[in-house]
C-alpha cells in the first residue's frame, strides 16, 4: 500500500472539460481510469459522464478522479474558492512500466494541450536508474512520467 491517500490539481470551472479530456487520456497511457465523478451538486454522477455543458455554457461537473483501484488523483477547482494556480517546486510523477511508456505518456500529454517541461531520457543527476519525462497541463501543473528500471519495489522491505 503507497503511503499517499490521494493528490489533487487545481482547475478553473473555465478550464475542467479541458482538464479532462487531457487526463483522461494521460491515464488511459498509464493504465487507471475515471473512479469518481462529482457533479455541481455535490453528488456522484456516472463515471462515463463527460462533462456537460449547460445552456449557459456552464460544466455541470466540479471534479474527477482517476486511478487503478480507488480515487487517488483528483482534478477540481480549490476548496478554498481561490484562483487554482500551480505550486513552484511541486509536481506529480506518474510511476510508468518501461521508458516505452514515459515516451508514450509523454507525446499523449503534448497532443492534449501539455507544455514540454523535459523530454524523455536518462537523468542521471537523479540516478543511473532514473528515466524521466517532464510536462506541464493546460492549468500549469507539473507533471512527471518517470521509469527506475530496477523497479521502486526493490528498495522496500514488506514488515
Amino acid at each position: 500500500m503507497s503511503i499517499v491517500s490521494h493528490l489533487s490539481v487545481g482547475a478553473t470551472t473555465e478550464s475542467l472539460p479541458l482538464m479532462i479530456d487531457f487526463y483522461d487520456a494521460i491515464m488511459k497511457e498509464l493504465g487507471a481510469k475515471r473512479k469518481m465523478v462529482i457533479g455541481s451538486d455535490m453528488k456522484e454522477i456516472d463515471l462515463q459522464t463527460f462533462p456537460s455543458i449547460n445552456d449557459k455554457g456552464e460544466c455541470n461537473i466540479i471534479a474527477v478522479a482517476y486511478g487503478k483501484c480507488y480515487p487517488e488523483f483528483w482534478v477540481q477547482p480549490p476548496e478554498n474558492k481561490q484562483a487554482a494556480t500551480p505550486g513552484n517546486g511541486c509536481h506529480v510523477a506518474f510511476q510508468c512500466k518501461s521508458p516505452a511508456q514515459v515516451q508514450r505518456v509523454y507525446e499523449t500529454a503534448l497532443q492534449h494541450g501539455a507544455t514540454d517541461n523535459g523530454k524523455p531520457g536518462p537523468r542521471p543527476h537523479y540516478s543511473d536508474k532514473y528515466y524521466g519525462a517532464f510536462f506541464m497541463d493546460p492549468c500549469g501543473n507539473k507533471l512527471e512520467a518517470v521509469f527506475f528500471d530496477m523497479g521502486i519495489y526493490n528498495h522496500c522491505v514488506v514488515l
